[in-house]
Order: C-alpha cells, then sequence, then structure tokens
C-alpha cells in the first residue's frame, strides 16, 4: 500500500490525501473505457439508498457503510468487521473532496469507482489520490481531440454554426466586447458541466469556474467565440451519451 493510506504502528490506516476525482475519471477511462448504463445506475440506487433523509447528499452517519466497503477495498487483507468509527471518519474526509461535510452525488461516484478499480483491476490507491492540480495544471478541452471525435462520430456532419455561436454570446455578453467573461460565460459552463457530468470532471455542479478554465482554451480570461463553439460542438457530443469527456481535454506539458 502506498502513501497515501500507510498504515501505523496500530494498523491503522492514515488518508493523507483526498481522493481526487480527476485522476479516478482517467484511470476509469484508460481501463473500464465510457461508464456504461448499469453502472449509473447502480451508483444512482447506492446513492438513494444511503440517502436517509433524502436531501440529495450523504452525511457522514449515512456513509458508515460506504466508508467500510472503502477501507475493504483498500486494505484487502482485513475483515469487514474490522474497522472503527474513526477510521471510517478519516474514509469520509478522504472522500469528500469538496470539503463541505457531506458527500455530493459526484463524490459518491467518484468513491465508487476507485473501490472498483482497486477491488477488481488491482488499481493502487496513490494513483487515485493526491490534490487537485493548480489552474495553470487543469486540463483544456481540446480542439484536435473534439474535430478527431466528432469525425469518428458524425461524419461530414456540420457542428455549430456561426449564427448559433453568435447568439449564444449575445445573449450573455453585457458588455457588447463579442467574448464572455466568467460571470457572463455561467450559462455554458452550467451547461457544460450538466452534459459532461459533475464526477465526470471532478467537481462540484456547482463549480462553474473550474469547468470556465477548462474551455478557455487560449487563457486570456474570456471566452471567445472560437473557445465557445468548440465548447458548443463537444456539448453536441457529450449530449449522445457516446464520448467521456476526459476523451476531449488534454493536459499542459
Amino acid at each position: 500500500m502506498g502513501n497515501c493510506c500507510a498504515a501505523s504502528t496500530e494498523d491503522t490506516p492514515r488518508y493523507s490525501e483526498k481522493i481526487n476525482p480527476v485522476k479516478v475519471s482517467h484511470v476509469w477511462l484508460k481501463i473500464r473505457g465510457k461508464s456504461s448504463d448499469q453502472t449509473t445506475r447502480r451508483i444512482g440506487d447506492i446513492i438513494k439508498n444511503a440517502d436517509k433523509n433524502e436531501d440529495g447528499n450523504i452525511d457522514e452517519t449515512e456513509a458508515l457503510g460506504l466508508c467500510k466497503q472503502f477501507l475493504k477495498s483498500s486494505n484487502a487483507e482485513e475483515s469487514d468487521d474490522g474497522w472503527s468509527e474513526d477510521q471510517c471518519r478519516t474514509v469520509f474526509h478522504q472522500l469528500d473532496s469538496s470539503g463541505n461535510g457531506s458527500l455530493e452525488p459526484f463524490e459518491v461516484e467518484t468513491g465508487m469507482k476507485a473501490m472498483w478499480l482497486m477491488k477488481r483491476d488491482g488499481v493502487n490507491i496513490d494513483e487515485l489520490c493526491g490534490d487537485m492540480p493548480a489552474p495553470e495544471a487543469l486540463p483544456k478541452l481540446s480542439q484536435s481531440l473534439v474535430d478527431l471525435k466528432w469525425k469518428e462520430l458524425r461524419g461530414e456532419a456540420p457542428g455549430p454554426d456561426d449564427k448559433a455561436v453568435t447568439r449564444a454570446i449575445e445573449k450573455s455578453d453585457k458588455q457588447n466586447k463579442g467574448a464572455l467573461n466568467p460571470p457572463e460565460a455561467i450559462r455554458i459552463t452550467r451547461a457544460f458541466i450538466k452534459k459532461a457530468g459533475a464526477a465526470n470532471l471532478g467537481i462540484g455542479s456547482h463549480e462553474t469556474s473550474k469547468v470556465f478554465h477548462y474551455l478557455d482554451t487560449n487563457g486570456d480570461g474570456v471566452l471567445n467565440k472560437a473557445e465557445v463553439k468548440l465548447a458548443m460542438k463537444a456539448m453536441w457530443l457529450l449530449d449522445g451519451k457516446e464520448v467521456e469527456v476526459a476523451e476531449l481535454l488534454e493536459y499542459p506539458q
């Protein structure tokens, strides 16, 4: 077992780093490909069954069973009942990547995928842990990858035309500058989160500022016409459920 959950002298795993949703998403895609409808339904059932107060999130008490499963997956030698509440509480905080004290649906999905990768595919937990990348190290939506996937799936079908892109910008361009700053782009960033899935992006459903960074491919702080067009084209691909967003992103070298 790696540093992320190395056992102490009392055989208590010490989880010093949080599970990184972006890493989990990329490892999942590499090993298992796109998430199946069966996987999505199963995770949905797990969330529904665990959410006893039906508030849409999983609190620490509700997450007890999930945390025990996680401990078993990352420590295969231990028995089901060999875990203390303190150990489960530690794992809860590791899964709570947003740090808000409850597990949002995307965090539960991340945790379940991490467990399956460790238990069934032999992935070491160290590959799934660690801080979120600094802004300059975050991936960007890739023109070349979007175009390649479009050609593979849509052939010569036209993408968003210039009039549609212009309309999308004009709806939110309060300063009439032909580009969108982060507050103005919130309609597009929210739509992108919905199409891509918050868990696949490794963010909460409200974290539009992070998505803006993904879409701002030249890093100048606004979404220009070409970037909005690229985002729309990517969303058309994601809407068909044929593509995972990780297939359209590339990390800086």
